[in-house]
C-alpha cells in the first residue's frame, strides 16, 4: 500500500505494510497505489475510506488498482463513487485507475 502527496514538483510518499482498512486516510493523501493486497471485500472498504475522507476534504484523487484476476465488471459494480475507471495493462499486468475530482 503507497499514499503520495505533491505539490508542484515536490513528492512525498510512503510505502505502508498494514491492515488497509485501518489506514487512517489523511486529507494530503491523493494517490494510492494497491498491489494485490488482499481479498476484494477489504479493497472495497479501504476504496470507501478514500472517499469518506475525499468527502470531508475535497481534492483530485486517483486510485492505481493492480489485480489480474479480479473482472472490469466487479470494480464497476462494488466500486461505486468514483468518477472515472480506467483499465492498463502492460505485459500481462492489468491496472485500473479510479480518479475522483476536486
Amino acid at each position: 500500500f503507497v499514499a503520495l502527496s505533491g505539490e508542484g514538483d515536490l513528492v512525498e510518499w510512503q510505502i505502508f505494510n498494514t491492515d488497509i482498512k485501518d489506514y487512517p486516510v489523511f486529507p494530503e493523501d491523493d494517490v494510492f497505489y494497491l498491489y494485490d493486497p488482499c481479498a476484494w471485500p477489504v479493497v472495497v472498504i479501504c476504496l470507501e475510506n478514500i472517499l469518506a475522507s475525499w468527502r470531508r476534504h475535497p481534492r483530485l484523487l486517483r486510485v492505481i488498482y493492480h489485480d489480474n484476476l479480479l473482472a472490469r465488471s466487479r470494480l464497476e459494480t462494488d466500486a461505486s463513487g468514483f468518477d472515472h475507471l480506467a483499465e492498463h495493462c502492460f505485459d500481462g499486468n492489468r491496472f485500473y485507475v479510479f480518479t475522483k475530482e476536486a
